[in-house]
């Protein structure tokens, strides 16, 4: 795979803000921005598997300035690798023997408690001059929460009752607003 990554307008800033009068304690307010195009090809057959471009924009509440602007950048970066992640292996709902179902993702990825979207894979999509393959469609079955998270998958459930067969193949994507995902205070 090959990702190509474009960044521009960039801004980051650390100041300093009053907190108790009384006792001076105060606080840094840590903002970070920037415009970026991330593109990931797959190399030997050139299909585009993931464009992602947007603006970045987080602002944040810390006690001192301990990597503020990292921990920032760092939550980009996890967020961004997460998703090229998924585009290449996309998350799989498997029905096992005993009706469990389970998600091929763990510790790092997923959390007990957390929501996600499960689609059944249908019909490819082709392009009708180029040939080439575009996608999948995929049929929203229904949301699924995270019961139990393993090192290498987690045991999930769907919120309303779903039948599924093992003859199918599954899909599971992150909900779009998760806001137990962002680890520091959003301003």
């Amino acid at each position: 795979y090959l990702v190509s990554v474009h960044v521009d307008n960039i801004y980051a800033s650390e100041t300093k803000q009053k907190h108790i009068e009384v006792s001076g304690e105060s606080y840094l307010i840590t903002e970070v921005d920037f415009d970026y195009r991330i593109k990931v090809l797959e190399f030997s057959s050139r299909e585009v598997k993931l464009v992602l471009s947007d603006k970045y924009h987080k602002t944040a509440r810390n006690d001192s300035s301990d990597g503020s602007i990292l921990n920032l950048l760092n939550n980009f970066g996890t967020d961004i690798a997460q998703q090229i992640t998924s585009a290449i292996f996309p998350m799989r709902l498997m029905v096992q023997a005993n009706g469990l179902l389970t998600v091929n993702r763990g510790n790092g990825v997923l959390r007990e408690g957390q929501k996600l979207n499960a689609y059944r894979v249908g019909e490819t999509v082709i392009d009708p001059d180029s040939g080439e393959t575009l996608d999948s469609l995929e049929h929203h079955l229904g949301v699924l929460v995270v019961k139990d998270v393993k090192p290498k998958y987690s045991i999930v459930s769907f919120v309303d009752a779903q039948t599924l067969t093992t003859e199918n193949d599954y899909v599971v994507r992150f909900l779009e607003t998760d806001p137990a995902s962002d680890k520091l205070d959003s301003m």
